[in-house]
């Protein structure tokens, strides 16, 4: 059984004592690709480092995370004028977060808005992030509907979200750890069976973050994709060796990898 995961941040402090042992640890459990998103120009080097070590295997996305846009026309220079773009299979983690601060909603969609176009213009998937802000984030691609096309990473929205990003075209869904949770999960993963079809559908850790049952409260990694993605078969009624070829087949077509 083969397995994509579709966001691992593995240039994280987390994983200093132990990198190359994690990452052998995802291939050992049918891993045999990882796309590493990046947040802002310093982890753009590490990770394009990274994913140099591993070619064929680890490849690297570039782009501003919302939370990380102090100094952001420096940063959004650094980044798509660097040589590394060229090495990118996406332009992200970008999107637009309204959990951790509300009151620059202007500056962050300015900066969406600019990536969003740096992705059409580079024939790059967007790899977005999304908290609490899909209106906001569903708005701000509506224009660019047919020519914007991409994943919404760690998909946690409603029913009439799943629509709204349906009715975008050309947008998957990141599933994660997060379907895997008794209580705050339930919902996500009952939006996910009902309204989302597998074919719409990649698999992701999030690494180090968004641990699955039954390691959650530990550092996540690749390898318990594993985990994430038969809780899917679960929802879909499928083997779980269906969701990982289609998911593998969804996920290689979005990065053309």
């Amino acid at each position: 059984m083969k397995i994509i995961d579709t966001h691992t941040h593995f240039y994280s402090k987390s994983f200093d004592n132990d990198r190359s042992e994690a990452i052998n640890r995802a291939f050992e459990a049918g891993v045999f690709k990882m796309i590493v998103p990046c947040c802002d120009v310093d982890s753009m080097l590490k990770t394009n480092e990274l994913c140099n070590l591993y070619p064929g295997r680890l490849f690297p996305a570039f782009g501003l995370h919302p939370e990380d846009i102090a100094d952001h026309k420096k940063q959004l220079d650094e980044i798509f004028l660097s040589p590394m773009m060229q090495n990118a299979v996406a332009v992200g983690e970008v999107g637009i977060d309204l959990y951790w601060k509300k009151d620059n909603l202007d500056i962050q969609s300015e900066v969406f808005d600019y990536q969003i176009q740096k992705s059409i213009e580079l024939n790059l998937p967007l790899i977005i992030h999304c908290r609490e802000a899909y209106p906001q984030t569903i708005d701000i691609l509506k224009p660019y509907k047919g020519k914007a096309r991409g994943v919404f990473h760690c998909f946690c929205g409603t029913e009439h979200d799943a629509e709204e990003i349906y009715n975008l075209d050309n947008f998957l869904f990141g599933v994660g750890g997060v379907i895997t949770f008794k209580n705050s999960g339930a919902e996500t993963a009952k939006i996910i069976a009902e309204c989302i079809d597998i074919k719409d559908i990649v698999l992701e850790t999030d690494s180090p973050y968004i641990t699955p049952v039954p390691h959650r409260g530990k550092r996540n990694e690749s390898s318990f994709i594993t985990f994430t993605a038969q809780k899917l078969a679960e929802i879909k009624n499928l083997p779980i060796e269906t969701v990982a070829e289609i998911t593998t087949q969804n996920a290689e077509k979005l990065f053309n990898i």
